[in-house]
């Protein structure tokens, strides 16, 4: 069985159908070659259940034979202390994003607890400082990857960076979701 190398991977030819390189040094990394042309490293390994699963590393050219062996090495490892790495991409896949989260969190504390004059304003700080800018963002890739650039993206609201920073409101959004 030959190494995924950079030669074997340049001479994989693409066929009707799709078939795979197998690594002869790491036990379950190889080599996907779609009938299109497509070249893209894979990781198979067997859970603790005995499941047979897949795992797409990436394409070549984006990563290099070597690189993906290291990623392999990688969820290999974290396959023998037990963890699923396709369940761990699932649930970051379906994690809420930040409009869920601020929907919550203006139901269930800004109109609990506030005034009406106060959760208009609260409202209005986050729709600018926080939806706006982050909206559609998948919470758990963003959490612990916010800068104040995200924060206060309009031109006059970066003079009043600190403010929408510092803001209680939003404060109370990252220390109650996880921050």
């Amino acid at each position: 069985m030959p190494n995924v190398t950079k030669r074997t991977v340049d001479a994989a030819k693409p066929t009707a159908k799709k078939y795979f390189v197998w690594d002869g040094k790491l036990s379950g990394f190889g080599l996907q070659v779609a009938p299109t042309g497509r070249k893209t490293f894979i990781v198979q390994y067997r859970t603790l259940e005995g499941r047979s699963r897949r795992l797409t590393l990436g394409k070549y050219g984006e990563l290099t034979p070597d690189q993906a062996r290291g990623q392999a090495v990688d969820v290999l490892a974290k396959v023998r202390i037990g963890e699923d790495p396709t369940v761990n991409r699932k649930i970051i896949r379906n994690a809420p994003t930040v409009d869920d989260l601020l929907d919550m969190y203006l139901s269930e504390h800004v109109e609990v607890h506030n005034n009406p004059k106060s959760a208009v304003e609260i409202r209005r700080i986050l729709e600018r400082c926080v939806r706006k800018p982050l909206g559609m963002r998948n919470w758990l890739q963003l959490h612990g990857r916010i800068s104040p650039n995200y924060i206060a993206p309009c031109a006059e609201l970066r003079d009043k960076q600190t403010m929408c920073w510092q803001s209680s409101p939003k404060r109370s959004i990252w220390l109650k979701y996880g921050a």
